[in-house]
């Protein structure tokens, strides 16, 4: 269609009728998308999912930086296995980790706290008993609490540098370690 004909002019400068129809429906669509997002974001649930997140994602968020380093990290095992243990701390007693190595602390099933105790932040249990959510959402709410944290251990346990041979070899520098060498080691 030329750009100088009636309907041109009447659809916004070259236009023609199909294209203005297919924007306005991308727009009613756009729009519908949005109310839906909205919906979603004023559901109590999801609500209550953020506001979990906003609180256990806090601790990553202090170690992000350091470990975005492509450089050698084993300066940093000390600040690895404090972050290990206070993940740990949200989900199982602490009891269960003092003591133990931490690649051997149980973190699964039959090993967790109770609901009531697992860590999602004061506020966010405040606002699930204000809200007064379901039986069955709370339990769900949980559900996927104690899986996110399960998937952040197992995470960290892989990406970690707790196996490495050089590690352990490292105990040498540790001044109460020292003592503990047993005759013989280190030579070829």
């Amino acid at each position: 269609m030329f750009p100088d004909s009636a309907i041109a002019r009447k659809f916004s400068a070259g236009k023609t009728k199909a294209t203005q129809l297919i924007k306005d429906h991308e727009e009613v669509e756009r729009s519908a998308k949005v109310r839906d997002l909205a919906c979603h974001l004023h559901d109590p649930i999801v609500k209550a999912y953020f506001m979990f997140l906003s609180a256990a994602l806090k601790p990553l968020y202090e170690f992000h930086i350091v470990f975005q380093s492509e450089g050698v990290q084993i300066h940093r095992l000390e600040e690895m296995c404090r972050l290990i243990k206070r993940i740990l701390g949200f989900l199982i007693p602490t009891r269960d980790i003092v003591g133990v190595p931490l690649k051997e602390v149980e973190y699964g099933e039959g090993h967790q706290l109770a609901e009531e105790e697992l860590f999602i932040e004061a506020e966010t249990k405040a606002f699930m008993a204000r809200t007064e959510l379901p039986v069955s959402a709370e339990k769900k709410i949980f559900q996927s609490v104690r899986r996110f944290y399960q998937g952040m251990l197992q995470k960290m346990f892989s990406s970690f540098p707790l196996d490495r041979p050089l590690l352990k070899d490292m105990n040498v520098l540790d001044p109460a370690a020292r003592l503990d060498i047993t005759p013989g080691t280190g030579r070829c």
